[in-house]
């Protein structure tokens, strides 16, 4: 996996595939080759001296690559820095709620521990803020989400009046709120009428069939969930409402990765991607016992499925690869998100919202004042948030992920310092493993005339 020092400073990869063949990839060109040993050598020549020592047999295969836009006249723009721009977010995501409904074994904020609900100052000052710069930016749209510390619907009155409020003022001012949530799926029938009536879209916490779903996020009070979520998805379903599932991974369940795929198929027919996470070993892990699953052995299952999902009609997605990306950024928290925790505080990251966490001093950049009713903002912590892209990211320079996974999640990377230094963690492997399963599967596939990259091409050099 070297990189290739090429013209111009574009990022061209050499990747190994077995004894005599490799790919060359350009991930900002979005070209991958399949070459033997000796045209790896030209191409090495190439970039190192130009066309000067080469044949015509030789000169050939450069143009070949050439043609795949391997080789430029000019450098290849990469993925644009928020650095420079003021930073007006038009978006507010609201973390209503730390109670929650379920037990989750594996929950990373340990969920219903602590009770504390968002007060509706509080929410209404975040919306005011984002449409004033969604106006001030003179657009069109402004957005509210709802995520959790908590099962954001057990605060349901501020959801409400937060949603009524943001459509009442976006009407006044000409634009149009865009509003989603992501929910543990224990919904009431009120509620999922007034979602379907009034958010674009919801996400589905689902970790598969009844045996799953059962053992690893049980009600509060110890009880089954599958069925009351099932019927929230029966109910999208029946009005055909956009959702998504997302389904986390543990050393028990990662066996079962094809069975969650075929049931998410048969059971929630309108969604095209199925979400899968290996869990992380934090929060309730740390006394329940639940485990991630290994490294190799998640890989290996999530491509058995990963195929079996492109032949039967359901894309599975891990956030570590990300073939069909190219940003340089992993997730807002890199100094483009603006959320508010029920206890008023600002943070870029959805997984880190309690003060006490060590990542805090990262992640954490401004709070609401009560005095003022407005939210004072740190903007030289929010410049610094700005610099966590992967260009600036020397852990990951001669990565050939760097562009799909952007480094991948902060909160995770840099999990054990409060200093914001990118330090990778066990899922870089992984990012790797499966990004190039799916280089190879997508080269493969080339030859029979399916999906590819673009510029894909069979390209060899003989002695």
């Amino acid at each position: 996996m070297k990189k290739l020092s090429p013209l111009h400073e574009t990022d061209i990869f050499l990747l190994h595939a077995d004894s005599d063949r490799y790919y060359l990839y350009a991930p900002l060109q979005r070209a991958v080759a399949m070459v033997n040993a000796s045209a790896v050598n030209v191409v090495k020549r190439y970039i190192s001296s130009g066309d000067t020592s080469l044949n015509k047999k030789e000169i050939d295969l450069i143009n070949t690559l050439r043609d795949k836009k391997f080789f430029v006249d000019s450098p290849i723009e990469s993925p644009k820095s928020l650095s420079d721009e003021t930073f007006h977010p038009c978006e507010v995501t609201l973390f209503p709620t730390t109670r929650c409904n379920l037990n989750c074994s594996y929950c990373y904020a340990d969920a219903g521990k602590r009770a504390n609900d968002m007060p509706w100052d509080m929410a209404k000052a975040a919306i005011d803020f984002v449409v004033e710069n969604a106006e001030l930016s003179e657009l069109k749209d402004c957005g509210l989400g709802f995520h959790g510390d908590g099962e954001p619907s057990q605060h349901w009155s501020v959801i409400h009046q937060a949603v009524d409020y943001i459509e009442d003022i976006s009407a006044k001012k000409g634009l149009k709120p865009h509003i989603h949530i992501a929910s543990n799926g224990l919904l009431t029938f009120e509620q999922r009428e007034y979602i379907t009536q009034h958010f674009a879209s919801i996400n589905i916490s689902l970790d598969g069939p009844a045996h799953i779903q059962n053992r690893q996020r049980p009600q509060k009070n110890g009880s089954p969930s599958f069925d009351r979520v099932m019927d929230t998805v029966k109910h999208f379903e029946e009005l055909n409402f956009l959702y998504g599932i997302r389904a986390t991974i543990t050393e028990s369940s990662m066996p079962y990765l094809k069975d969650i795929l075929y049931f998410c198929r048969e059971n929630c027919p309108s969604i095209d991607q199925l979400h899968v996470e290996p869990v992380w070993y934090c929060g309730r892990c740390r006394t329940t016992g639940i485990r991630p699953p290994d490294e190799m052995d998640f890989t290996r299952y999530f491509l058995e499925a990963w195929e079996e999902g492109h032949r039967i009609g359901l894309e599975l997605f891990y956030s570590g690869a990300r073939i069909e990306s190219i940003t340089n950024t992993f997730c807002a928290a890199a100094g483009n998100g603006f959320s508010v925790t029920s206890e008023g505080r600002v943070t870029s990251c959805f997984e880190v919202t309690k003060k006490t966490d060590p990542r805090a001093e990262i992640f954490h950049y401004g709070y609401y004042d009560k005095d003022t009713g407005r939210y004072i903002l740190d903007q030289n912590k929010i410049k610094k948030l700005r610099q966590l892209t992967v260009e600036n990211m020397p852990h990951c320079q001669d990565c050939f992920c760097k562009w799909h996974c952007a480094g991948d999640c902060l909160s995770k990377v840099m999990s054990d310092s409060s200093q914001a230094l990118h330090k990778g963690s066990i899922r870089c492997e992984l990012n790797r493993k499966i990004t190039l399963a799916e280089i190879e599967y997508l080269i493969k596939s080339s030859a029979n005339n399916n999906f590819t990259l673009n510029g894909t091409v069979h390209a060899s050099q003989t002695e």
